[in-house]
């Protein structure tokens, strides 16, 4: 099996977290420029700065940094499996078509509960349009 990459490692992050895109990982929670240094990790020659770990930890602080730069351990620090239910010690949640996934902080959870408001709202909205056909 192949091991993956630090950017792919960063994608599961990503992706954990429900983020749109690498664009909005960069410049929304890292609050960078744009996604330039982020991008560049593609390139397995490339190595993450001290400046990208750092930000990363500050800002997911539950995403183990030994998993992050090595690939070694689980993604989440006090990370346990029961079963098929994920639990982690952490506060926050991103449901996905798994389960729940506990993680993250309690801004974290806000703004996911608010996508996912969003979302809903769209439905109850492409819904009514179509009842009323």
């Amino acid at each position: 099996m192949k091991k993956a990459g630090f950017f792919e490692r960063i994608l599961q992050v990503i992706e954990f977290y429900d983020i749109k895109s690498v664009n909005s990982f960069a410049k929304d929670y890292l609050n960078y420029d744009s996604s330039e240094k982020i991008n560049r990790l593609k390139d397995k020659s490339k190595k993450p700065s001290f400046e990208i770990l750092n930000d990363i930890s500050n800002k997911f602080e539950n995403v183990d940094m030994n998993w992050l730069v090595s690939g070694k351990g689980e993604m989440l620090k006090n990370y346990q499996k029961i079963g098929n239910i994920d639990n982690s010690s952490v506060v926050g949640a991103n449901v996905n078509g798994t389960g729940i996934n506990i993680n993250g902080t309690s801004s974290e959870l806000i703004d996911v509960i608010k996508r996912q408001q969003e979302q809903i709202d769209k439905l109850i909205e492409v819904i009514n349009k179509i009842s009323d056909k």
